[in-house]
């Protein structure tokens, strides 16, 4: 498998497979959810399952015992090959030299934000702000649980990370309240006729709002 081909759910699969040496992919999952990396990953059994065939396709990873218990369906186990680990190595790298660009959606809508009504804006925002609790909750739950089952710190950045992010949101989010509801924010004036005549005179001083030139206008009438 090409570097630029391991997606971030086979970057996490690879990095928990060196770690813990071998492992079956239910036991996988269950570590990963217990680190709350269903929070930086879309994560789910098939999802994983899918990976670590593929991983095992190109050699990145490899079958090394096949069990059943009962009427249960067989269970495979892997480990990483040493391809694997270069691979691995490769694409951190690769991808924290060169992080992707993304554009997230909020950060448009939020700076159109003006086109609503305070009141509406505020009720939105508050509901944004419900759900970043929402998400916080459960996500520190996982970390401090990970944390008193002696869990190393630097296998739970990527949970810490996305804590920070929602601290930070839910912050701003907050702040962005009360400077609305404070009136520290210039709402209505921002979208009164006058202030955008104001700043358009201001801009083109002599035209008028179609930008054209009066004195010019009264020529062409004579």
């Amino acid at each position: 498998m090409a570097r630029r081909d391991i997606t971030p759910l086979g970057i996490t699969a690879l990095a928990l497979l060196e770690e813990l040496g071998e492992s079956y992919p239910y036991e996988m999952y269950q570590v990963l959810l217990k680190r709350s990396a269903d929070r930086v990953v879309k994560l789910s059994t098939g999802t994983l399952y899918h990976t670590i065939d593929r991983l095992a396709e190109r050699g990145l990873v490899r079958p090394i015992c096949t069990e059943r218990h009962g009427n249960r369906p067989e269970r495979t186990a892997y480990e990483i090959t040493p391809e694997g680990i270069e691979a691995l190595r490769n694409r951190v790298t690769d991808l924290l030299a060169h992080p992707p660009e993304e554009y997230p959606v909020f950060p448009v809508v939020v700076g159109e934000i003006h086109h609503l009504s305070p009141d509406a804006a505020v009720n939105l925002l508050e509901r944004r702000a419900k759900q970043l609790q929402a998400a916080r909750e459960p996500l520190m739950e996982r970390l401090d649980g990970a944390h008193r089952r002696g869990v190393a710190r630097r296998f739970l950045l990527g949970a810490d990370y996305m804590l920070s992010q929602l601290d930070a949101n839910l912050a701003w989010t907050h702040n962005l309240i009360h400077d609305i509801t404070s009136g520290a924010l210039d709402w209505d004036t921002l979208n009164t006729p006058t202030a955008a005549v104001a700043q358009n005179a201001a801009v083109a001083p002599g035209r008028d709002t179609t930008g054209q030139n009066p004195s010019a206008l009264s020529e062409d009438n004579q």
